[in-house]
């Protein structure tokens, strides 16, 4: 099956990072279809994490185009990217141990609910709306994977294997 560009999800080209003169990646090209499991292999030292944090903001790239839906993502922070839709979890999963599951994925909606100081500091009714509206979408992907019968239990008490998957639902 041949791949337009509006399937592509994610778009890496010629991307390079260096520190100094020590190149870790040097013109990385890849591309991630739009709704389908992508994985990135490689040997240690490969320049994996590296390439994802690049992606994801932390890094900045010293060359070459990220791009996500069509929106250029290098220059970006990770906020920014975030809120550009495209998430990532990390190697050890983080969870906040005192919420419960779907607050924990809940967590991962905030950045992309619009910051309104004004209205904020005058009602906190006005953002039950916000707050429906991300629990709605965190009850979504908890379903996705196969979580929504755990959506209350508290995360400290969820094994290994349940806090992955409430970082790639956050996410």
């Amino acid at each position: 099956m041949k791949v337009t560009e509006s399937d592509v999800g994610l778009a890496v080209d010629d991307v390079s990072f260096s520190i100094g003169a020590l190149k870790i990646l040097v013109g990385v090209t890849m591309r991630a279809e739009r709704g389908r499991v992508t994985g990135l292999i490689g040997p240690n030292g490969a320049g994996k994490t590296t390439l994802l944090n690049c992606v994801s903001g932390l890094y900045r790239v010293t060359g070459g185009t990220i791009s996500a839906g069509g929106k250029e993502l290098q220059r970006l922070r990770c906020y920014e990217v975030a809120r550009a839709g495209l998430g990532r979890t990390f190697q050890t999963p983080q969870v906040v141990e005192s919420l419960n599951v779907i607050e924990n994925v809940m967590l991962g909606g905030y950045s992309r609910v619009p910051q309104r100081v004004l209205r904020d500091s005058l009602s906190l009714v006005w953002q039950s709306g916000d707050e429906r509206r991300l629990r709605s979408a965190a009850l979504a992907q908890l379903q996705r994977v196969g979580m929504a019968g755990v959506a209350d239990k508290t995360a400290s008490v969820c094994t290994h294997i349940e806090r992955r998957l409430i970082e790639v639902s956050r996410a």
